[in-house]
């Protein structure tokens, strides 16, 4: 969900509920003028409504990918929920997903436990490795989570707001957070919530797009060149001084790869137009990526098992560095629609997903030799 792809999000949900009054459920009128009360109408109809299997799950436009365990997993529009047990060789629709809406991330915590989210402030769980789901968790609920200090004012807004960005710390521990500084957190495996928004000082009520473990604390990015970040779990975050105003779209932890000389503080975090940075002393301070003449805005990033680090963008490229997040350089891969995810399979290879379906890189091509010399410019 970057740049585009998170404007389009946003456009869907307001196109989708342009008249909603907050967070009331609005009846269907039945004949004769009364109400219906079993006829939903709103959020409600897409919430009551499961997700019909896409013919070639494979080719929907698809949002978020990750493994549990060997299997390979991946939402998107209208509740597709595609899976692959051959390292993405083919792929085939989960047996039940509840909701009709667009998913927009989804995370694993084990092999079989894992959650997605998307739009209408949809949560859904799976204890079986992506097969079935139930939701835990929707706008209408969210709509009226006490805030975590106790106090009686709940998210106070409309409940059709999507969740884009998704954190899973155990089976136990998520955080979940969207547009206009919407941001949840479970600590019993989705059982219970609670609105987390006040621990976000955002006060233009910003959409908040990445996520990540900073440390012993948290990193959130977002709109206008939103930094946030905590020192310890739980904390409230603080605001970041950052050299770009523009958006950004992800925050990454980078571990240090062979050679390089990054720690377990560095941070990368990556937007609009091309920009992503890099952060070595836990983001005290930034220092642009080279990027080379790369423009188009980076939409996603995964840390690669060998440590190193891969960003891929709007323009259907992926690039890879090699030392930490300083130098990135282009692959010999080129895509027709914008890449939103990537996942390594258990055999290696970089499964990307994208707007127009899933893409898969072979691991030959992710060996240095087979990029450029860096600069953003490998053919």
């Amino acid at each position: 969900m970057r740049s585009s792809l998170a404007g389009a999000c946003l456009a869907a949900c307001a196109g989708l509920f342009p008249a909603l009054p907050g967070a009331a459920i609005a009846a269907n009128a039945a004949p004769g003028g009364g109400a219906s009360p079993t006829a939903p109408s709103g959020p409600a109809v897409v919430l009551a409504r499961a997700a019909r299997p896409a013919a070639l799950p494979e080719r929907a436009s698809l949002l978020s990918v990750a493994r549990a365990g060997g299997r390979l997993v991946a939402v998107g529009e209208h509740g597709v929920v595609a899976l692959s047990d051959d390292n993405g060789a083919t792929w085939r629709n989960a047996r039940s997903v509840p909701v009709d809406v667009t998913l927009t991330v989804v995370r694993f915590a084990s092999q079989k436990t894992g959650w997605a989210v998307g739009h209408v402030g949809v949560v859904l769980r799976t204890d079986d490795g992506g097969e079935t789901w139930v939701k835990q968790m929707d706008g209408l609920a969210a709509a009226s989570l006490p805030l975590a200090d106790g106090a009686a004012a709940g998210v106070g807004e409309a409940p059709d707001r999507p969740l884009l960005e998704l954190l899973v710390s155990s089976e136990r521990h998520i955080v979940a957070v969207g547009a206009y500084n919407l941001a949840i957190e479970s600590k019993d495996g989705g059982a219970t919530w609670r609105n987390i928004a006040a621990q976000f000082p955002n006060s233009g009520g910003f959409h908040l797009y990445g996520l990540a473990v900073a440390g012993d604390g948290l990193m959130a990015v977002g709109e206008q060149g939103l930094l946030l970040k905590s020192a310890a779990a739980g904390a409230p975050l603080s605001a970041v001084a950052f050299p770009y105003k523009g958006s950004l779209f992800g925050a990454i932890a980078l571990a240090p790869a062979t050679g390089a000389a990054t720690g377990p503080e560095s941070m990368l975090v990556y937007g609009l137009k091309g920009n992503a940075y890099l952060s070595n002393d836990g983001g005290a301070s930034w220092q642009a990526a080279d990027v080379g003449d790369s423009k188009a805005t980076f939409n996603c990033a995964l840390r690669l098992r060998d440590g190193r680090v891969a960003l891929c963008n709007q323009a259907g490229r992926v690039f890879v560095s090699d030392d930490g997040g300083k130098r990135f350089a282009r692959l010999d891969f080129e895509w027709g629609a914008p890449l939103t995810a990537m996942a390594e399979s258990a055999n290696g290879d970089l499964l990307v997903a994208s707007l127009g379906g899933m893409a898969k890189i072979n691991k030959d091509k992710l060996a240095p030799a087979a990029r450029g010399n860096g600069g953003g410019n490998g053919r």
